[in-house]
């Protein structure tokens, strides 16, 4: 039998388990500060809030003793919900990655729901195992969670369900439950109100003395100096054929489409106003003028959750004959979710059968202008698009995809037959080796964590005692775990799919070994190879005849390269008629160096053949006092002059220098 010690001998002393101690913050090592506002509207509206948030964070990590060096931000999933899955979401994806490869020792976030809202509780279970496993903490400015400790376990659980119960209680439930039997009344539901109508606010009318109830509360009503641009946009693009694009060039001539709202209109409906604020009054977009043709609403219709609720809801502004004349034309379906048949369908650039010959498209952007495409016109083409598209698509300027590949491509090879050491395209691979395999880990870890979950609600069913409404609402989440493990197991079979590519980035000998094998490779694997091996690509127009490439290489000893591209036939947009007014009244007198300086962006050659169109006269015995060549415009000239560029007749029609090379 154990004896009892005397109470006056000393006792040993009992040591706290570790999951009690306040822990050491891991400072030598980086934290990671996870940035997310819910919704891309808070985002828009209360950007500063957001960068204010951020902000403070760095600061609070500061304070707690983080050099700025340790101190890593994740804002990539700004306005994305916090519902997503870990996968779903680039920033957190990252964030993960970070801590498994053990860069990230602690995770700061404003609060818990900024990490998960998941009803399940399978993405927040997921988080804390891998924290535990890795040994990260979790830091809000009210608390710290080390997540050996069962308290905080179930703290942080606690706090992100309760987020998720809100979500789902609240906000769905009562806000969304009610905006929900509003607009199933057919009464003004929060949504944007089309131009041409405000909204009716006066809930009591007064008829013959006595007070009555408006029928028309809380639903559309003309407003007069807006529907009559709405009635002449419909009957303008009848009048055109259904021209949309010769529509959008007229509306592009106008300082405003729609006036300013008159002063008696309640601000709140000016706010929900769907179009874009000029000087003056209001603009559309090609988009929104498409929408706009094709909106019932203008018939008087109401819909409800996709669905025609009532045909007689409120006034109607055009009628139906105009109506259905530009729905038929621009509605990609009918009002039953069909393909519209009437509809013209249009070859689009990205099919695969033509752009799959573009080795750069995937890669390839430009830095001081627009989006650029690959276009078909007769051969392919990469088009520099204008920043914002507007009301009619131009592009700045295009190169041909054959000759801008044969730039690439040679400079490429270039490059391979120098290279002796492949190491920086070795690390590339294994960190695209190791992202692919900690993506199937995460995914995996949420499938097992929702068979977890699966069986613990089995064997809940299993009980006989169970009340109806508690058997009920547990067959609910078994479902709903069971339709995200199957996105999940389509990912993971997704991913395992396309583990053809990363096979490809381990051909390091195929790699060493390119250059004299390049043509009799499958263009899908130059391409990818030409991803595996290039950053970014980005093309810019410098001038008329010069452009700039730009490659940011993988490897760090190719590093970033620029070459300006000379083409013979530059970008030659129409001339405009303030460049023909400066013709007509200059040519016949000024001398070339003067009408170039004055033309800046046409060639002496281009300036002949438009003067000869104006049927413009000048003396034979004008001097040329130009050193210009004739091919070449003012603007070219200088940008030539400014880098040491020598002019050589011999260029052809298209010559690339490499700065390295000049």
């Amino acid at each position: 039998m154990r004896q009892r010690k005397h109470r006056l001998q000393p006792r040993e002393k009992r040591v706290l388990s570790s999951e009690w101690v306040n822990t050491e913050l891991p400072l030598q090592a980086s934290v990671g500060i996870y940035a997310r506002q819910s919704t891309p509207m808070q985002v828009k509206v209360h950007s500063n809030s957001t960068e204010m948030q951020t902000e403070d964070l760095v600061e609070f990590a500061r304070r707690l003793g983080w050099d700025d060096d340790k101190i890593i931000v994740f804002t990539q999933d700004l306005g994305l919900s916090g519902r997503l899955r870990i996968d779903e979401r680039e920033g957190l994806r990252t964030l993960v990655s970070r801590i498994e490869d053990g860069t990230i020792k602690a995770v700061i976030v404003f609060l818990e729901d900024r990490l998960f809202r998941d009803e399940t509780q399978v993405q927040v279970n997921t988080f804390i195992s891998i924290c535990k496993r890795y040994g990260v903490l979790v830091i809000t400015p009210q608390m710290t969670y080390n997540f050996n400790n069962r308290f905080h376990v179930k703290e942080f659980r606690w706090k992100c369900e309760a987020a998720a119960d809100y979500i789902t209680d609240y906000v769905m439930a009562r806000l969304v439950g009610g905006k929900y039997k509003v607009s199933e009344r057919g009464e003004y539901d929060g949504r944007g109100i089309p131009a041409g109508y405000v909204l009716d606010r006066r809930e009591w009318l007064v008829s013959d003395g006595v007070k009555v109830k408006n029928p028309g509360y809380r639903k559309y009503m003309i407003y007069e100096p807006h529907a009559e641009v709405v009635r002449w946009l419909f009957h303008r693009y009848m009048m055109l054929g259904g021209n949309l694009s010769r529509l959008c060039r007229e509306i592009k001539e106008k300082p405003f489409l729609f006036p300013e709202f008159s002063s008696d209109i309640d601000p709140r409906t000016v706010s929900r106003l769907t179009l874009k604020r000029v000087g003056g009054g209001y603009h559309i977009t090609r988009k929104g003028l498409i929408s706009l043709l094709t909106n019932v609403s203008y018939l008087g219709w109401w819909l409800h959750q996709g669905e025609v609720k009532d045909k007689h809801n409120h006034p109607a502004i055009v009628d139906e004959e105009l109506f259905w004349y530009a729905f038929n034309r621009l509605s990609p379906y009918t009002l039953d979710g069909k393909q519209n048949e009437i509809k013209k369908q249009y070859a689009r650039y990205h099919q695969v059968h033509i752009v799959r010959e573009a080795l750069l498209k995937n890669i390839i952007t430009s830095e001081l202008l627009g989006p650029v495409y690959v276009v078909p016109h007769k051969k392919l083409f990469y088009g520099i698009y204008e920043k914002d598209l507007g009301l009619v698509v131009q592009y700045r300027s295009a190169i041909a995809v054959a000759d801008l590949d044969a730039i690439y491509v040679d400079r490429l090879l270039y490059h391979l037959s120098r290279t002796t050491d492949f190491l920086h395209y070795r690390e590339y691979v294994e960190q695209e080796r190791q992202l692919f395999e900690r993506e199937i880990v995460s995914v995996q870890a949420q499938i097992e964590e929702i068979d977890s979950q699966c069986e613990g609600i089995m064997m809940s069913l299993k009980k006989p005692s169970l009340s109806s409404k508690l058997r009920e609402s547990l067959e609910q989440e078994y479902d709903r775990l069971q339709m995200q493990r199957a996105e999940l197991e389509a990912k993971l079979a997704m991913e395992r799919k396309s583990g053809r590519a990363r096979e490809l980035l381990e051909y390091h000998t195929l790699v060493e070994k390119l250059a004299p094998h390049w043509d009799s490779l499958l263009f899908a694997d130059r391409q990818m190879l030409v991803e595996a091996l290039t950053e970014q690509v980005y093309l810019d127009l410098m001038t008329p005849h010069w452009m700039r490439l730009v490659v940011q290489w993988r490897d760090r000893e190719w590093g970033r390269e620029i070459g300006l591209i000379w083409r013979m036939y530059g970008s030659s947009p129409d001339w405009t008629e303030q460049e023909n007014d400066v013709l007509r009244k200059h040519y016949a007198t000024a001398d070339r160096a003067s009408l170039l300086t004055l033309l800046p962006d046409r060639s002496w050659r281009g300036i002949l053949f438009q003067a000869h169109l104006l049927k413009l006269r000048r003396s034979k015995q004008s001097i040329n006092n130009s050193p210009i060549p004739e091919t070449l415009t003012y603007r070219d000239w200088q940008f030539m002059q400014e880098r040491g560029i020598e002019f050589e007749a011999s260029w052809g029609l298209i010559k690339v220098i490499w700065l390295d090379d000049m």
